[in-house]
């Protein structure tokens, strides 16, 4: 990896708050040790880390994150100057950025990490990251904060969704969710320790601790079959519709109505004048039983992203039941709105 597009990746997990942004606003240089390999350069937000292999051979060094960022923008290669005592320069095609770099000692040290031999090869990972952002936990919900691993899926949920995908992989446990934030492509290698998860993309490394919170047990809530009814529908046509019903609805609901040879997607606004929203969507099989189903319109539609086929099947049942979704290894739930 070049050392500007390191410096974009390794900054991502910067902290944005004043009081975290003091301690961790830094990026720290490592050169390649005495028996080989390649420079390193990392960052921290305290918890998460985020670490690239460089080709080229650095000088060790502690500098602003913020001004490293900015340089970062600027259009072709950057090189780095080093001219003792601490004063460094960043070079790209247009500018020149001085720096005094602070004592590397004085921050988090180097990680002791798997090499990628040691690790274990994810297939079908690309879509893992992607997935979970379909309920991804918001700030309140800290004990959900967490991507489930189990040897058969890895899965994320809220107070009102949850999102899986199949994976076979050797371990279970919670890792935070936040690490897979603005997650980078490519083959994924991952090793985990009794309190760390690592995880390899290219030559970017992610890590952070392992969560022993107490994940709730989901696998009722989402079997592996849908027990109850279902129906197949066109994918694009469905996340048009569940768009635009979510822009005119002026509480973010949609109602699907579910029959035998359509779907139903409608929207409304509150008052005596407000707009409503109706959409007829085709089922291509399924719906022998009639339903009606309630949900949060931008969950629904996070939901549809990740799918990339060009049907999706949707199950049903009660009120209680949630909307269920499926695409070849991929499943989530929506639970339904009362009004």
């Amino acid at each position: 990896m070049d050392l500007k597009k390191a410096i974009q990746q390794v900054t991502k997990v910067i902290p944005k708050k004043s009081e975290l942004a003091q301690a961790y606003g830094f990026v720290r240089f490592v050169p390649p040790s005495k028996e080989g390999g390649l420079s390193r350069v990392y960052a921290t937000d305290g918890s998460r880390l985020h670490l690239a292999q460089v080709e080229t051979e650095l000088p060790p060094a502690l500098l602003e994150a913020a001004l490293l960022m900015q340089a970062a923008k600027d259009p072709g290669e950057m090189r780095l100057e080093n001219y003792g005592y601490g004063k460094m320069e960043l070079q790209t095609e247009h500018n020149r950025y001085a720096f005094q770099s602070a004592d590397p000692d004085e921050f988090v040290s180097p990680p002791v990490v798997p090499e990628k031999a040691q690790c274990h090869l994810v297939e079908r990972w690309a879509e893992v990251p992607q997935v979970l952002h379909a309920a991804m936990p918001e700030k309140e919900d800290p004990d959900l904060a967490v991507v489930r691993f189990t040897p058969e899926y890895v899965e994320a949920m809220d107070k009102n969704r949850l999102a899986r995908v199949e994976v076979e992989q050797s371990w279970a446990g919670l890792v935070q969710a936040n690490l897979f934030k603005a997650w980078p492509k490519g083959k994924v290698h991952y090793w985990f320790s009794e309190e760390t998860a690592y995880f390899w993309i290219g030559d970017e490394l992610r890590m952070a601790p392992i969560r022993k919170s107490v994940y709730p047990a989901t696998d009722a809530v989402i079997p592996k079959v849908h027990p109850g009814p279902s129906v197949l529908v066109p994918t694009k046509a469905l996340d048009v519709a569940v768009k635009q019903g979510t822009a005119v609805s002026g509480l973010g609901l949609v109602n699907l109505a579910i029959e035998p040879e359509r779907v139903i997607v409608r929207a409304w606004q509150e008052g005596e004048v407000g707009e409503n929203y109706e959409a007829d969507i085709p089922v291509y099989w399924g719906g022998k039983e009639h339903g009606n189903v309630l949900v949060n319109g931008k969950y629904f539609g996070q939901a549809l992203k990740p799918v990339e086929t060009p049907n999706v099947k949707l199950g049903y049942g009660h009120m209680a039941d949630p909307l269920r979704l499926e695409s070849g290894n991929y499943i989530a739930c929506l639970w339904q709105m009362v009004y």
